[in-house]
């Protein structure tokens, strides 16, 4: 389900009792979840009827067609944990990025425009080492702000 709802930052959760409340007190509950997806841009999720809604006038995320490419990302993170800048953290992730999110993978990437490195030419160790040179030490993360990293 939650692949279905990208974006969703918070739950609110409606019940109603006793279970035979009269059909009036049903339907303004249904209102009230419309009400309150519309108002936060989400859906409505019924797990008596495994039903997912959007409300009328929400448009929810639209998967791209397979000929179209995401030509702009940007992955943020940021930590205190010096685990999160050594060489085996950096490659754990980009592990993860392909098994689990390949999209997300750079074809090009650098420090300036247009990136000079292709991680179809390099491979991953290049990434891997590429990351912990510009995220792993501290110092020059001030200059590592927008590495422009392309997906096309």
């Amino acid at each position: 389900m939650h692949a279905a709802l990208p974006g969703i930052q918070h739950m609110t959760e409606l019940s109603l009792e006793p279970t035979a409340a009269p059909r009036a007190a049903h339907a303004l509950l249904r209102r009230t979840a419309k009400a309150l997806a519309s108002a936060a841009h989400g859906v409505v999720v019924d797990p008596q009827t495994d039903t997912i809604t959007t409300p009328a006038g929400v448009r929810r995320f639209v998967k791209p067609r397979a000929s179209e490419v995401l030509d702009a990302l940007e992955l943020s993170w940021f930590s205190t944990n010096e685990n999160m800048r050594t060489r085996h953290w950096f490659d754990e992730f980009v592990r993860l990025l392909e098994r689990e999110l390949p999209e997300a993978l750079p074809v090009r990437y650098g420090r300036w425009e247009p990136p000079p490195h292709r991680l179809r030419e390099l491979g991953r160790e290049h990434l891997v080492d590429f990351l912990v040179e510009v995220y792993g030490n501290p110092a020059e993360l001030g200059g590592a702000c927008g590495i422009p990293i392309d997906q096309s």
